[in-house]
């Protein structure tokens, strides 16, 4: 490789570096002239899964080095799946489990050097997945979002989504104006914020728990997409949408347990046959994928992992029309 011109080591490196960083690690060892050469190349994907604050704060550093040491050849960061610490089962069911204040909390450090990362590359990234994270990660810089982006996957998370619909008033212009897929699981963000901020949506994936207090309305929205609004200035819904898919999951059995008695039924709303209700009613490119039980939560992150590594290696990840979630067990 050492005498390969630099045109194809560019493409080979291009091609090699989409594993989320082992491949990148092991040519930056290969030899000097391939650590040099490579360096632009070897951050264009990387896999961050249920990191410790040290280990962002460690990526955080070599990465800003890496970028500061060829600013003629700076390393962009162009498909990054983040993974909090707080993925797994008893994070994963707050208000189902735990009364209020025993709520787990994402730690201050770990927030502070997530989000300086995603600030340092809102600009550049193309494909993006957060689990279980806070959602003001969706807008790092403020006001600015993600304006090169065009697949994100949200799982789970935090609602705060209170305080992005507030400060929509100062936000005239889309934060993800190239986003053409968009993959929801568990949401906490409202449909709204992304009928207003990613107008562009091609594909639309909505997935999650038999219960979200505001899921009926938001899904009815997207499926009508306007048949029955009277108001026609108001900013149409999803107007490139070609494909639209519901999927409906229980909660794994290991938490009907541990239920908290205050919550309310989560089986209750969101089911299969409520939203088959509408199907009849719906736009085209509907799709209502069977029910299934999840044997754990942290199936489902293994699950996410794989299908954007099957994104970013040019597959069809979630978007396959047959798709359904491995390690999961379909509702007769």
């Amino acid at each position: 490789m050492e005498v390969l011109p630099y045109e194809l080591l560019r493409d080979i490196f291009i091609l090699a570096c989409t594993d989320g960083g082992l491949t990148a690690c092991s040519l930056s060892l290969v030899s000097r002239h391939i650590h040099d050469t490579s360096r632009p190349f070897r951050f264009h994907s990387v896999v961050l899964r249920c990191g410790t604050p040290s280990k962002m704060a460690n990526f955080l550093a070599t990465f800003a080095l890496e970028r500061a040491r060829a600013p003629g050849a700076t390393p962009l960061l162009k498909h990054l799946y983040l993974a909090s610490p707080a993925t797994s089962s008893y994070h994963w069911f707050p208000r189902y489990v735990h009364p209020p204040n025993q709520w787990p909390h994402f730690s201050s450090a770990f927030v502070g050097h997530a989000l300086a990362l995603l600030a340092l590359v809102a600009t550049e990234l193309e494909t993006l997945v957060l689990v279980q994270c806070p959602s003001q990660f969706l807008d790092p810089l403020g006001r600015t979002g993600f304006p090169r982006l065009r697949e994100l996957t949200v799982v789970g998370g935090r609602d705060i989504a209170s305080g992005c619909l507030e400060a929509e008033v100062d936000m005239p212009l889309p934060l993800y104006p190239r986003l053409a897929r968009l993959n929801v699981v568990s949401p906490t963000v409202l449909m709204s914020h992304w009928i207003k901020h990613a107008p562009n949506v091609t594909h639309l994936r909505v997935s999650g728990s038999g219960r979200q207090d505001f899921i009926d309305v938001d899904l009815e929205q997207v499926l009508l997409r306007g048949m029955h609004d009277n108001n026609l200035e108001s900013a149409p819904v999803f107007a490139h949408l070609e494909l639209f898919t519901v999927q409906v999951y229980n909660i794994p059995n290991s938490l009907l347990s541990l239920r908290n008695p205050r919550s309310s039924d989560i089986r209750g709303r969101f089911t299969q046959s409520a939203v088959a209700e509408v199907q009849t009613d719906a736009c085209g490119g509907f799709d209502v994928q069977p029910t299934i039980t999840l044997q754990n939560v942290e199936d489902l992150e293994k699950t996410t992992f794989h299908r954007w590594m099957d994104r970013v290696e040019g597959g069809d990840g979630w978007w396959s029309l047959n798709e359904s979630l491995e390690n999961a067990v379909v509702e007769s």
